[in-house]
């Protein structure tokens, strides 16, 4: 009897959580740009929270990596990566679940994250100073990167943005 009790509990807990996240993942995927927002222009940092960020520069890709490391895009794909920088601009280190994000985003507000392998296997190429299991201390800049894998026939660099939040706060940079 106890063992049934536990096991709806248990199944009541997943699927509380479940339905939560499904939730806020939906309200997410369809923020786009405020209307009346301004949008930063590439390679100009910014304060955003607790770092200043400035997105370096976007392009697309069919394959990412290194020699052992490389990944092509889906048939239909393509890479999109964003390469950045960021800086601790407290005075108490940022540990790695409080750092920035990068997200892309589409005209109509639907929401891109990135593709860890891609990411990975582009870090090996391109050498990034980025820390990714310690903390980043005061007065610090890293640089990073994020492969998104989209769709060829729907990305247009001319209506997408980036969106990088930290701190509670949010940026919104223009790929174009």
């Amino acid at each position: 009897m106890k063992n049934n009790i536990k096991h709806v509990i248990s199944m009541l807990t997943v699927a509380l959580f479940v339905i939560f996240a499904v939730a806020s993942t939906d309200e997410e995927e369809t923020s786009a740009p405020p209307e009346n927002s301004s949008m930063t222009a590439l390679r100009v940092p910014v304060a955003c929270g607790n770092v200043e960020a400035s997105i370096t520069s976007v392009s697309t890709r069919n394959s990412v990596g290194g020699e052992y490391f490389r990944v092509n895009a889906a048939e239909g794909g393509v890479y999109v990566v964003v390469k950045w920088s960021y800086k601790n601009i407290t005075r108490k280190p940022i540990d790695m679940f409080g750092g920035p994000s990068l997200t892309l985003v589409a005209d109509d507000g639907t929401r891109y994250d990135s593709d860890i392998d891609a990411s990975s296997s582009f870090a090996t190429e391109d050498g990034n100073d980025e820390k990714v299991l310690s903390d980043l201390n005061p007065g610090i800049k890293v640089n990073g990167s994020a492969v998104f894998e989209v769709s060829k026939e729907l990305y247009d660099p001319s209506k997408w943005s980036i969106l990088v939040e930290s701190g509670g706060t949010s940026q919104w940079f223009k790929i174009q």
